[in-house]
């Protein structure tokens, strides 16, 4: 569930068995995750990710990134459009770039568009130093209530050392969302662990 400009609540399964992995919810500036129903975590979006457990680094922002990619920001991101055509593919391939404090260019992310279709197939996102922070494929575009989503995204985040699969089967779009749905209950006799 998305509602803007940034509450989102995210429920995953385990593959094959079905049973929950986690389900986490984030106003924006924090996110609540129950992990299994064996362990409640809390903290801010921004937290770093060090833990060991890939699903204890998950980070709402990581999937809003991938889900909704943002429109160009002409403040603070300049453009450049390439032609990144071989043998296989032919794309076109975006690049935003930020400024940095000295007025050039830092690497800001890249998305690639089919030249056939210009749907979108790839983003990266790049931290200020210029290593790949979220490499997302996006296939399978079908419409939903009219609106073009892609039904795979496939998010990789190497630094933070886990990837995610989500298979989009249904969608609905601009319907109320009541508030209590972005609540996350800490379930009793569950341990919480807070990261900061």
């Amino acid at each position: 569930l998305f509602s803007k400009p940034d509450a989102i609540r995210i429920q995953a399964d385990l593959p094959f068995v079905g049973a929950l992995a986690f389900d986490m919810v984030s106003n924006g500036s924090m996110f609540r995750l129950n992990r299994e129903n064996q362990e409640f975590i809390t903290g801010l979006n921004s937290a770093p990710a060090r833990s060991r457990n890939k699903i204890d680094n998950l980070r709402p922002q990581a999937f809003l990134s991938s889900l909704l990619i943002q429109p160009w920001d002409q403040k603070t991101e300049s453009v450049m459009l390439k032609d990144d055509t071989d043998e296989e593919n032919a794309l076109y391939r975006l690049e935003f770039n930020r400024r940095s404090g000295s007025g050039g260019p830092v690497a800001g992310r890249e998305v690639w568009f089919d030249r056939q279709d210009l749907t979108i197939v790839r983003q990266k996102v790049y931290d200020p130093k210029g290593a790949v922070v979220s490499d997302t494929g996006y296939s399978g575009w079908k419409n939903f209530n009219g609106v073009p989503f892609p039904s795979h995204i496939d998010i990789n985040r190497r630094m933070d050392e886990y990837g995610v699969a989500i298979e989009v089967r249904q969608m609905e779009m601009n319907k109320e969302i009541a508030p209590g749905k972005f609540v996350l209950p800490q379930p009793e006799g569950i341990q919480v662990r807070v990261i900061e």
